[in-house]
């Protein structure tokens, strides 16, 4: 079932299962480059920031998808998945530089009653999208390093992703690994052991929801 297909149908439930899986994935186009000094900022999401949330998304989804998505239901999953973030049932960050948004994660703790449950106590990666433009400088795999840090604050050492077929690439690329195991959509689990990267720091504003996080 596709994207379009599991909504059109209303059937949300199922497409919660398959986030990753049913798109054409915008993310997985990544080339490893040397890159000098980078400075990249993590900027949790507030109730306020609805406009900018559906607008990298609506661009995220509007490149996988074909021309008959309607852009209402396209909009009624955008604002699902916000209230989920909104709800602390998923986490999200934006990613900017010199203030500029660059791309997007969605990430959960696989908990009891979780809608996109494979492996419980396992965290999840459920999205990385990067503005077409910043592609190809290593933007999503630092925002999976920010991702692991996250979820190591929260005492999880262990993570899966469903892995549609392009972005396998990319996942492997971060440290995933083929798990052997199906997802409930059909697609292959990749699963990652995660530490605290040694060449990495994280800088916390005091009150502030921005992280920034430098490396040279």
């Amino acid at each position: 079932m596709t994207f379009t297909e599991s909504l059109i149908n209303q059937n949300i439930k199922e497409y919660l299962r398959d986030p990753c899986g049913t798109l054409s994935i915008p993310y997985w186009k990544f080339e490893s480059r040397t890159v000098g000094r980078f400075e990249m900022e993590f900027t949790e999401i507030s109730t306020n920031d609805y406009p900018l949330f559906h607008d990298l998304l609506n661009d995220y989804y509007r490149e996988g998808e074909d021309e008959w998505t309607e852009q209402e239901v396209i909009d009624s999953f955008i604002k699902l998945l916000f209230d989920k973030v909104i709800g602390r049932e998923i986490d999200c960050c934006i990613v900017k530089e010199n203030g500029e948004a660059l791309g997007f994660a969605l990430w959960a703790v696989d908990r009891e009653g979780f809608d996109f449950s494979e492996i419980p106590s396992y965290g999840t990666v459920l999205e990385i999208g990067i503005v077409k433009q910043y592609r190809n400088r290593r933007y999503g795999v630092k925002l999976m390093s920010h991702i692991e840090d996250k979820l190591l604050e929260k005492g999880i050492t262990d993570c899966y992703v469903s892995a549609y077929g392009p972005a396998q690439e990319f996942w492997s690329r971060c440290g995933f690994e083929d798990s052997g195991r199906t997802a409930g959509n059909g697609l292959p689990i990749m699963i990652k052991s995660i530490k605290k990267p040694e060449n990495s720091r994280c800088i916390v504003r005091k009150g502030s929801a921005t992280e920034k996080f430098s490396k040279r």
